[in-house]
């Protein structure tokens, strides 16, 4: 049965409400809670107030009492319903983030299932996994390298450290190490004519002489000025037959072709055994020919040449006369004798000569 309003007083059934529902009580009532017009008391605006609430409240209650309620079997069901255990706030925090999740595609399904199909390498032998020709890994923890030595373009910079040094090698660098070097502080240069001093804070300079024909140096600038004197030259591909006549040139390569037309050759620069028979003149060859038909003489002759080639003539100094000295020579050639007298003064000169010849 819904609920009454106090406007409804005189609707009431209920015997509670009997002695409120006089004529007098109703008016009293209905003025107490009219606030259309100005109240005399100040405790009827808490009364008009409180009872438009109850009449809010009212109208809710009377709004559920009139809905249909639930059957047997609905009670029966939110009984077990509500037996059951719900979930927990971080069970619940799990299913929003899995709902909020995006699932796979058929085509994602599929590749799943075909991944699961293939055979794994867990029995595949060793001989089976070298003739994969692998050439990515991962991270090798443990084993023994016994390929190809690694070359220097796979080695990590920084990444030689001391202990994977050869002990020779860190003997050489602790060698090094401990040697004293003979520059301490900043360098200077010090340049005068001669050379060129580098010198150092702790007095162990270092004098470098310029460089000469015959030795490594230091340039200088005497050097310098010389080579840009040489390269403002001109080079001789420009200069004419009278430019090059005009430098006198002593020396030359090997001549392949010409006309000599200078003066005549002397016999200092021709070589020996270079004067072949076509080189001499027609008449030199018609002498040795006919020198050549001549009859020679016998060894006995040529012996007896030999031999009086070899003596040596006598000089005989006759008495003085008038201050001159008569000196007699014998000489001997090829048979022929020659009788020499010569005068010669005191002072050794040589005045008159008489020869006498004899075969």
């Amino acid at each position: 049965m819904p609920i009454k309003k106090s406007s409804e007083i005189g609707r009431e059934t209920d015997s509670r409400f009997t002695k409120s529902k006089s004529t007098q009580k109703l008016t009293n009532i209905a003025e107490r809670f009219d606030d259309s017009t100005d109240n005399d008391n100040p405790f009827d605006d808490a009364l008009q107030y409180v009872n438009k609430k109850i009449d809010e409240c009212i109208d809710v209650v009377n709004a559920n009492d009139t809905k249909t309620g639930t059957t047997l079997n609905e009670r029966s069901r939110i009984a077990a319903n509500h037996a059951k255990v719900g979930i927990t706030t971080s069970q619940a925090s799990a299913i929003s983030t899995n709902s909020n999740k995006t699932g796979i595609t058929d085509a994602q399904a599929g590749h799943i299932t075909a991944n699961n199909d293939k055979v794994t390498n867990s029995n595949q032998s060793k001989a089976d996994i070298n003739a994969l020709d692998i050439t990515e890994v991962g991270t090798i923890s443990s084993g023994v390298w016994q390929g190809t030595t690694i070359k220097t373009a796979y080695i990590g910079d920084d990444q030689v450290t001391e202990d994977k040094l050869a002990d020779t090698l860190l003997a050489e660098i602790d060698a090094n190490t401990g040697k004293n070097t003979n520059v301490v502080g900043n360098l200077g240069v010090v340049a005068n004519g001669t050379s060129l001093t580098i010198t150092t804070a702790n007095g162990s300079n270092i004098a470098i002489p310029a460089a000469t024909t015959s030795a490594w140096g230091i340039m200088t600038d005497d050097l310098v000025s010389a080579i840009a004197a040489n390269t403002a030259k001109d080079t001789n591909s420009n200069q004419s037959k009278a430019d090059i006549n005009a430098l006198d040139i002593t020396e030359v390569g090997t001549i392949s072709s010409g006309v000599w037309q200078g003066t005549t050759i002397k016999t200092a620069y021709i070589g020996d055994d270079q004067v072949t028979e076509d080189k001499l003149a027609n008449t030199l060859l018609a002498e040795i020919d006919a020198n050549t038909a001549k009859v020679g003489t016998t060894s006995t002759e040529r012996s007896r040449i030999a031999a009086n080639h070899a003596k040596v003539g006598t000089e005989t100094t006759l008495s003085t006369t008038e201050g001159l000295t008569l000196r007699a020579t014998v000489t001997e050639s090829r048979g022929t004798y020659t009788l020499r007298f010569t005068m010669v003064t005191a002072d050794g000169r040589t005045t008159k000569t008489a020869d006498i010849t004899m075969s």
